[in-house]
């Protein structure tokens, strides 16, 4: 039997250009999948900017990202956290923060979930 994974993706930046974040999306193929992004300008934190605009998280949620600043996130907001291998930092970096998990790219995120 197969099953279908259902997942809504926010992409939650810090980056200060919507539009290359949207670019990236969609050169990426998960424009889709994105039900929204959200591009903090460098004025707020991820989790401020989580909170603000009132997602309605679970502790089956997932924070995914490739900083220490991505896995304090996750925590801080009370939902699972994974560290990716394939952005700005490596494993030894990361392990500092203690993320529940570490991949190498977003690719194996489907054998976790």
């Amino acid at each position: 039997m197969q099953y279908l994974l259902f997942f809504i993706i926010y992409y939650v930046t810090l980056r200060q250009s919507s539009s290359s974040v949207l670019q990236e999306i969609t050169d990426n193929g998960i424009d889709s999948y994105c039900k929204r992004c959200l591009v903090s300008d460098a004025k707020t934190t991820k989790e401020a900017l989580v909170r603000e605009v009132g997602i309605s998280l679970t502790p089956s949620d997932v924070f995914v990202g490739d900083t220490g600043i991505d896995v304090m996130t996750g925590k801080a907001l009370g939902i699972r956290n994974v560290a990716v291998l394939s952005g700005f930092r490596n494993r030894e970096i990361l392990e500092g923060y203690s993320p529940e998990v570490i991949i190498n790219d977003v690719s194996e995120l489907k054998t976790l979930l």
